[in-house]
């Protein structure tokens, strides 16, 4: 079993997507991507993401989205230990 990362994950999730939108078989599509059927059935399920509204949730699934949120949890990594240390005292 191969574990992929969340960015190829919204990629691979994106291709099969558009390829079943566009009418090939699910099974076949999974199979392409050398995924499992039931791996992509599940993929394809919506997830339960509290407060945060659907289309933000949808999007953050995608290659972007991805994308943005690893950028967005590097700059939290870096900025929040420099205003801990500037708020120290001493």
């Amino acid at each position: 079993m191969k574990r992929r990362s969340r960015l190829e994950r919204a990629e691979q999730l994106g291709t099969a997507t558009a390829r079943v939108a566009a009418g090939q078989p699910q099974r076949q599509v999974a199979a392409d991507l050398g995924l499992a059927r039931n791996t992509l059935q599940e993929w394809c399920k919506p997830l339960a993401v509290g407060a945060a509204p659907a289309v933000l949730a949808a999007w953050v699934e995608t290659p972007e989205g991805v994308r943005w949120l690893h950028q967005l949890v590097w700059a939290a990594h870096f900025s929040i230990p420099l205003q801990f240390s500037a708020a120290a005292p001493g």
